[in-house]
């Protein structure tokens, strides 16, 4: 960051700040970088070098105490409200109206004031890894430590008691200051966990003097600028962040915001770092769901928590598609219509290129139309180049001729000449996906004039050379092994249009009935599952449903992984479909229910399974890794992550650790249907339940569900809602079929046997180490179920895992197996194709 630009301003308070500033080109916003501890304002200067030259204007101070800027030592002084106004102190003196304010750290604390006490001064704001803070003045640092160690297993603030307690702490560091910076900049994540995270971890670090690796993105010039900085200023000041907290410097002003003033309607963006294990990303999560009422946008990286530092490319471009469209959507206004010389209407987005920069042209296939390159518009647009994006024939709100022969490749190829024409475009930088790519290639045959360059993505440049997909078939078999395009000729059928129009939601979807298959177990319990056989040197998947689903919740990963050559075993689980419904819940215990799924292998000839399970599914899949961890090769998770044998655990028995840590009583739920009268209380109302369930919107959950008494007044009320579109009427109607014919008792005894310590004998049974397995794990999370949080299985595997750990994350809510399918299925292929299996 080039010392020139920085200014010096004195507030209104009589603090002198020091500050970057670069003022912005003729429309561009302000953005406001706020850091955090230790930094300066030099933390963000990969941001400054990416957004200076792209026009944006910057403010990016250095922060009381920190840096060039003044250095008062009393808590008292670092009052939230009094941080804003000298922050507003400087947009006045840059004659900055209004400012994107981006935080980190407690550089996100202080953006969090400025939303309560200067919201006018903000027009959007972002948070990196650490989310919003609302203003609570009864909260300190130190209050959460107990309940959310009882969550996650480890002492998330042990280092702040030290940073706030500790008298001699500033000095201890400034003597040790190599060591302290080790510490905070680790080359290993987990450091932070094994030592900042234990009680007097912190200090026995920094008075030992250890040092450990520094990772990459810490250069000697950031390590060299932080010790300076730190040394000649000392940490008596930076300190006082933590201290004004538990001192509860804030308490009088924070006191006179009225619960409204929390909220905040600004468009947001989250950038959660998976890796920080103290800023965790189900904190932001959590408060965002609560206070933010404005469009939301959440991005993740793999990341520990200096990911401005460590992942600039990544954040870098995540502010800048937000803050080019933040919806991510294609702006509606900005399409346009034209009739071509061959009498078609097209309609497409259209955006003037900046001076000297070219049009790009990008063409979708099938069956997408022009929405397609939606995060390629938000990318592109903000950087000045001119864009098209045609909906093409056939598509969107462009004509639709049902006459093949008006689809030839010349044809349209002249149809994108006119577009150009009619928006005074000379020539284009081509991008083509799938059809599209047909249709680039044909424009660099007819048009070649008119194309300054060809992209092609996934789909190669097509030669018009007379072949196609029907003559080359054959051929392509012969190299590959398989028929790769089989399916064209369904899609070339007469019938095909009517087919997939009358099926669109269950295309691809349905479990033919014939490979269902009955086995009675050794407990003399008929078990109904979907069996096919493997493809030589395939692996056997296990798909294991849990309440109130069946066998067909994974109907779009069979209809994926059959063809694929996988073999398939996907039981209706003890209680559910077409297997028997036992009511007490003793015959839930998970040695009985892991033991039975090892006799459906057995009668199978399946040696080893790849489990996969979602829900209940994943309790089972858990305790078949504690009592036949034989019979897996590895292990997957969708959104309910791996649940260890607890002896007297159970959900609820963690209700108010986790209400205290999340805000809310997110098993509120399961205290109705543990009740004698659940399963009668359900049956007579199945259609509001199933409501209740399967809601269209995931934040009923919170609003319904994880409310003391919350489910049983909506069932009882028999309160309908709006069903999801992933929830089709075949979906629903076998969902009330199996429940009205087989009754919900045995189902809910799932619930009831961990509550009744069903399975407490067996469990204890258990070493600690038969709770840990090395087997491979994949756990898809799904951010928007708001009662099965990520973190909760972020923290087990993070304690128990020991073999080679995968994560992913999909934007769904509970229901990802049916609402994201083809996001679960290509996460399920990548990984298992990993395995070499």
């Amino acid at each position: 960051m080039d010392q020139s630009n920085y200014k010096q301003t004195k507030t209104k308070r009589g603090f002198t700040y020091s500050y970057h500033f670069s003022a912005p080109a003729p429309g561009k916003p302000v953005l406001f970088f706020s850091h955090g501890f230790p930094s300066a304002s030099f933390l963000w200067r990969k941001q400054v070098a990416f957004f200076q030259p792209l026009g944006y204007g910057l403010i990016v101070p250095d922060h009381l105490g920190y840096g060039g800027t003044d250095k008062p030592t009393d808590p008292k002084l670092y009052v939230g409200r009094g941080l804003v106004e000298d922050m507003a102190d400087i947009f006045d003196a840059e004659g900055a109206a209004t400012v994107v304010a981006i935080g980190h750290d407690w550089g996100s604390y202080l953006v969090s004031r400025m939303l309560q006490y200067v919201p006018q001064r903000i027009s959007a704001v972002a948070f990196c890894t650490t989310g919003y803070l609302p203003a609570d003045g009864k909260f300190s640092p130190l209050t959460p430590s107990e309940v959310v160690k009882g969550i996650f297993g480890y002492d998330i603030g042990a280092y702040q008691r030290f940073f706030i307690q500790a008298e001699d702490a500033p000095a201890i560091i400034e003597k040790n200051i190599d060591s302290f910076v080790s510490l905070v900049y680790p080359e290993t994540p987990n450091l932070w966990k094994t030592n900042m995270c234990i009680d007097g971890g912190a200090r026995a670090w920094l008075e030992g003097n250890k040092t450990t690796p520094l990772p990459s993105y810490a250069t000697p010039e950031d390590q060299e600028k932080l010790r300076t900085s730190l040394i000649s200023g000392g940490l008596s000041a930076p300190l006082c962040w933590y201290k004004a907290q538990v001192e509860q410097a804030n308490i009088d002003e924070d006191a006179k915001l009225s619960p409204a003033a929390r909220d905040f309607t600004h468009p947001l963006l989250f950038i959660a770092s998976t890796k920080d294990c103290i800023s965790l990303p189900i904190f932001g999560d959590n408060i965002h769901a609560t206070y933010a009422k404005g469009p939301v946008t959440r991005k993740e990286i793999d990341a520990d928590h200096w990911a401005p530092m460590s992942h600039a490319p990544e954040v870098n471009g995540m502010l800048l598609e937000w803050l080019g469209k933040p919806s991510q959507k294609i702006n509606q206004s900005n399409y346009k219509q034209t009739k071509t010389k061959r009498g078609f209407t097209y309609s497409y987005y259209y955006s003037a290129p900046a001076s000297g920069k070219p049009v790009l042209f990008f063409a979708h296939g099938f069956p997408s139309p022009s929405f397609i390159w939606s995060r390629q518009v938000a990318f592109f647009k903000p950087l000045g180049y001119g864009l098209i994006a045609p909906d093409l024939l056939g598509y969107g709100g462009t004509d639709k001729p049902t006459d093949p022969k008006m689809y030839i490749g010349r044809g349209m190829g002249e149809d994108m000449a006119n577009i150009l024409d009619a928006e005074g475009v000379a020539n284009v930088v081509v991008i083509g996906h799938d059809w599209g790519s047909y249709l680039v290639s044909r424009m660099w045959h007819y048009l070649p004039r008119r194309v300054l360059g060809i992209a092609v993505l996934g789909v190669a440049y097509m030669a018009a050379d007379g072949a196609n997909p029907f003559t080359q078939g054959e051929l392509i078999k012969s190299m590959i092994g398989y028929d790769v395009f089989a399916y064209m000729r369904f899609f070339v059928e007469p019938d095909a249009p009517a087919i997939i129009e009358k099926n669109v939601m269950l295309f691809n979807s349905n479990m033919d009935h014939s490979n269902y298959k009955q086995t009675k177990t050794k407990r003399g319990f008929t078990y109904s599952y979907y069996v096919s056989a493997p493809a030589a040197g395939k692996p056997m998947l296990f798909f294991a449903h849990g309440f109130p689903s069946t066998s067909s919740l994974w109907r779009k990963q069979v209809a994926f992984f059959q063809p694929l050559g996988y073999g398939l075993i996907v039981p209706d689980q003890l209680g559910y479909g077409g297997t028997d419904k036992p009511t007490d819940p003793k015959l839930y215990v998970g040695r009985g229910l892991a033991e039975d799924m090892a006799d459906i292998f057995d009668a199978e000839a399946v040696a080893t399974v790849v489990a996969i399970g979602h829900d209940w599914g994943s309790y089972l899949v858990s305790r078949m890794l504690h009592y036949i961890p034989q019979r897996i090769s590895a292990v997957s998770f969708c959104d309910v992550g791996y649940r260890p044998a607890e002896p007297g655990v159970n959900s609820i028995s963690h209700s108010e650790a986790i209400k205290k840590m999340i805000g809310y009583d997110a098993f509120a739920y399961q205290r109705f249907f543990v009740q004698p009268d659940a399963a009668t209380i359900i049956e007579k109302n199945i259609d509001s339940f199933i409501s209740m369930v399967y809601p269209e919107k995931p934040e009923l959950w919170k609003t319904n569900m994880a409310v003391d008494g919350g489910a049983r007044a909506w069932v009882e009320g028999n309160t309908i809602t709006a069903a999801p579109s992933y929830l089709t009427p075949e979906d629903k109607e076998t969902i009330r079929t199996s429940f009205l014919s087989g009754g919900l008792a045995g189902p809910l005894c799932w619930y009831r046997a961990p509550l009744e310590q069903a399975n407490i004998d067996e469990d204890a049974k258990l070493s600690p180490a038969a709770r840990e397995f090395t087997h491979p794990l994949l756990f898809i999370a799904c951010i928007k179920d708001y009662v099965v949080l990520p973190v909760f299985g972020d923290s087990t595997h993070g304690k128990y895992a020991k073999g080679p750990v995968t994560r992913k994350e999909i934007d769904a809510d509970h229901w990802g197996p049916m609402s994201h399918a083809a996001e679960v299925n290509e996460i399920l292929l990548e990984w298992i194709g990993s395995l070499k299996m």
